[in-house]
């Protein structure tokens, strides 16, 4: 349904054709070999959906935290620039406890402290209520009923500052679930590829990370 790609963005600039610009201070860098967002003091902004989210759904991103105290968070619905304590629904954190969180509560987290100054990737698996939430290649949580509204905007809502910036790239939104799902599902085994090991070893490589 949606997917970001910075490679023709310019550096210096915030990508509107891309997102929506809520408020704060974001630009388009060069880091890492690729283009990200960088996010250098409080700021949120929005993903604009063909239409309202469906019962089935995943949402994936990359993000470089610079310290556990420096968070991304990611809702469903627009807060209303509120008290997060008010806000009615599920809401997704990324930061030295990633989870999902309920009124600024956890309801099922990870402590994660070395998670920061380097690139993680989140995904985010909703079926129906039941929703399964992975940070790198470790579940930071899964809530058998969750209460994620379903609407047509996705927001995030990132802090940072110019010393210690947050980054922000590849932001991807599928709908349905994936082959491998359904097939394990129905009939509780699967066969795939792509799981790749170490040359006469039972080590796994990071690029078999994205299957598992």
């Amino acid at each position: 349904w949606f997917a970001t790609d910075f490679a023709a963005e310019p550096v210096g600039r915030f990508p509107a054709s891309q997102l929506q610009f809520v408020r704060g201070n974001m630009q388009i860098v060069d880091i890492d070999s690729s283009r990200a967002l960088e996010v250098s003091s409080a700021s949120v902004f929005g993903i604009a959906l063909p239409a309202d989210l469906p019962t089935d759904f995943s949402l994936e991103f990359e993000i470089r935290i610079p310290a556990p105290n420096i968070y991304t968070q990611v809702f469903f619905a627009p807060t209303a620039r509120g008290s997060i304590a008010r806000y009615p629904f599920d809401y997704l954190y990324v930061g030295g406890r990633p989870g999902i969180y309920r009124k600024g509560t956890p309801v099922s987290n990870l402590y994660m402290p070395r998670i920061q100054d380097r690139w993680v990737p989140v995904k985010l698996q909703v079926d129906s209520a039941y929703s399964i939430m992975y940070v790198g290649p470790d579940r930071a949580a899964q809530v058998p009923v969750v209460n994620f509204p379903r609407g047509k905007v996705i927001e995030f809502e990132s802090t940072g500052n110019p010393r210690l910036p947050t980054y922000i790239r590849n932001i991807v939104v599928a709908v349905g679930l994936n082959d491998l799902y359904k097939a394990l599902t129905a009939r509780g085994e699967v066969s795939t590829l792509g799981i790749l090991f170490d040359t006469n070893s039972d080590r796994l490589l990071p690029e078999s990370t994205p299957v598992l």
